[in-house]
């Protein structure tokens, strides 16, 4: 049995809508008996407090002293992830993300953050340093000695039916480039991972998320020949939606690019 389930975490009902006694209330439960839960509403209290800083010590603390089974880790990894998203760091909820996807049983919640994520960052092209930091280990990571495979969605946008990259997307690739070349990923191999939406046939939509996938490395290579030597591609189709749902939204979620170390 862990901490965290010897302890009795406060009951939400009792916690004041006040930020600061509702600290004061965790910080006096977490000096009775040390529990997971309690931890991260304190942390959310200091991000929401704006102490960042904080919040993320509270949440190495609770790693390092609560933390014991796989269901700890998850529970911290999607507290952690909330966090994250709150604070809008990108780079530290893909990484968090990343490494609840190899906790067994806990698939709907990665598939459901995953989707919170992507969502939170689909109209934005994000830099090269927060794509490198995203495909780089987290901490936790780090400290539990774990192998993954990093990866993040990224908003290499398409129209409807086609595999020809908008401005905003070659925007995105040209950032995409800049972080193969930094840091770590410059040693690093890669994979391209193309998706669609549900709109078509199965093996229509293969086609069309290889061609994708394709026109994101034909682009980069224009950037950089030398990338055919690291990078590969690939498509997936429909398979792996972020979203079951059937209005545009929805479908311009799932038309997206992957890319993850191999």
């Amino acid at each position: 049995m862990s901490l965290a389930e010897e302890c009795t975490p406060l009951d939400d009902k009792l916690l004041s809508e006040d930020l600061n006694l509702r600290q004061t209330q965790l910080q006096d439960s977490m000096d009775g008996c040390p529990n997971l839960i309690d931890s991260i509403n304190l942390a959310q209290v200091f991000q929401q407090l704006d102490e960042s800083d904080i919040a993320e010590e509270v949440m190495l603390n609770a790693l390092n002293d609560v933390v014991r089974t796989d269901s700890d880790r998850a529970m911290w990894l999607m507290g952690s992830i909330d966090i994250a998203l709150s604070a809008k760091n990108t780079c530290q909820s893909s990484q968090y993300l990343n490494e609840l996807s190899h906790i067994s049983g806990f698939e709907n919640d990665y598939s459901s953050y995953r989707k919170k994520l992507y969502s939170s960052t689909k109209d934005l092209v994000l830099d090269s340093q927060t794509i490198g930091c995203a495909l780089s280990e987290s901490r936790s990571v780090s400290f539990r000695g774990m192998k993954i495979k990093p990866k993040i969605d990224l908003a290499i946008h398409f129209d409807f039916n086609s595999d020809a990259l908008t401005d905003k997307g070659e925007q995105q690739v040209r950032q995409l480039a800049s972080a193969l070349n930094i840091g770590k990923l410059k040693d690093s191999s890669l994979q391209l991972i193309g998706h669609t939406d549900s709109v078509g046939t199965d093996t229509y939509n293969l086609d069309l998320s290889q061609r994708r996938s394709k026109s994101v490395m034909k682009f980069l290579l224009t950037i950089d020949s030398d990338f055919s030597k690291r990078v590969s591609t690939k498509g997936v189709g429909e398979s792996q939606l972020l979203s079951h749902g059937t209005t545009d939204e929805d479908h311009q979620l799932n038309r997206r690019v992957e890319i993850q170390i191999k």
